[in-house]
């Protein structure tokens, strides 16, 4: 799994077909790529529980993975699945 400094956390699990993403951050971002492995690439993005001020700039995962912003404190579960 890659580091994510800017983030206190990030890990993500797979969930029968699906992945769930967990972030947490408690420090402000702009755009910041949350890098995932290339396998993920095509899945569907959606943010499923958000606190704090964290939002979701992908609609699908990329090369460069998602992109979110954050504004202060914000923490996030996003579950990626494939678009069938």
């Amino acid at each position: 799994m890659t580091v994510l400094p800017q983030a206190t956390v990030f890990t993500y699990v797979q969930d029968g077909p699906n992945v769930l993403v967990f972030l947490d951050f408690h420090q402000a971002v702009t755009a910041q790529p949350i890098p995932l492995p290339n396998w993920m690439i095509g899945m569907v993005a959606t943010l499923v529980e958000s606190y704090g001020t964290i939002s979701l700039l992908s609609s699908v995962v990329s090369a460069d993975g998602i992109m979110v912003s954050v504004t202060g404190y914000g923490s996030a579960v996003i579950k990626l699945s494939s678009q069938n």
